[in-house]
């Protein structure tokens, strides 16, 4: 608990730096490391209780919701990143701080909300589009988008393969209620 107290309260003191920051009108670039950056702090903060202590919020609770601050956590997480997006349009595809945000982004869809195929149509678009481009590209690439595409398509493997098992699961759920009915 005082590990987790000590962890808020730095993430914290990093948003209010990340928002004095971003008051500064800094260019797009700077705007989507701030802001995803921001949704990391956020997201750090909602995630600072441990499961068991989630579960006895959930059973003081009788509608079962994350607690009010773990909901709101979130909530603010997700704006942060849909801000970094709206300013990462006018970046390249190729540009590493955007693939973070791509990267970060698709990890917060598939960790926090669960929701393997939007982290993979994130993860996809971004890993397609760039590759796409890179063909194009004469003069290289920078060696940062080089690892952020590799740490992009990793995950884009191990959720595919996560997704095939569930499948493959359901699949063999469905036939045997089928032979017991």
């Amino acid at each position: 608990k005082i590990f987790d107290k000590e962890l808020k309260e730095l993430c914290k003191e990093a948003l209010e730096t990340l928002d004095s920051l971003l008051k500064k009108d800094p260019n797009d670039e700077s705007k989507v490391f701030y802001f995803k950056t921001k949704g990391e702090y956020h997201r750090y903060i909602a995630e600072c209780k441990s499961d068991s202590q989630i579960e006895d919020n959930k059973r003081r609770r009788s509608d079962n919701k994350p607690s009010e601050t773990k909901q709101t956590e979130l909530e603010k997480a997700e704006e942060c990143y849909k801000n970094a997006n709206e300013h990462a349009t006018k970046l390249s595809c190729t540009n590493p701080i955007k693939l973070a945000l791509d990267l970060s982004y698709s990890e917060f869809y598939y960790e926090i909300k669960k929701d393997t195929k939007e982290a993979l149509r994130i993860a996809k678009e971004s890993f397609n589009v760039a590759v796409q481009l890179l063909e194009k590209v004469e003069d290289g690439i920078n060696n940062d988008s080089i690892k952020m595409l590799h740490l992009i398509k990793d995950n884009i493997d191990k959720w595919e393969k996560e997704v095939k098992v569930n499948e493959e699961q359901q699949k063999e759920n469905d036939e045997i209620e089928e032979d017991v009915i």
